[in-house]
């Protein structure tokens, strides 16, 4: 059954200088909308070192993004958390009110 998280509010952040939502808990692929993709945190030894599509391990949330992050063959993406992840003083916001901060300008007429 689809969970019904268009209500939840979610923390803007930036991660590669790009502004992407970040969750503390699991978002299932089948609860996100066409367009929103998702990547999980692994936090190993207390610091954000890697993102991929599934972590098992040192889970530490979930990463929604309006634009595919690229990740290495292995399916994983290496991040340096003092470089990569810049924290903002936004108030949270709906996958709904990302997605239509950075809606298609060339698909409106």
């Amino acid at each position: 059954m689809k969970d019904d998280i268009s209500k939840e509010l979610f923390e803007p952040m930036k991660l590669f200088g790009k502004l992407v939502l970040f969750a503390p808990s699991r978002i299932k692929n089948e609860d996100i909308s066409k367009g929103i993709y998702r990547y999980e945190y692994d936090k190993g030894r207390g610091i954000i070192c890697q993102i991929s599509t599934l972590i098992l391990v040192n889970h530490w949330g979930t990463i929604l993004s309006n634009k595919p992050i690229k990740l290495n063959p292995d399916g994983y993406c290496d991040i340096d958390e003092d470089k990569d992840i810049e924290y903002l003083s936004r108030p949270a916001i709906t996958i709904s009110q990302y997605q239509n901060r950075f809606k298609d300008k060339s698909q409106e007429r």
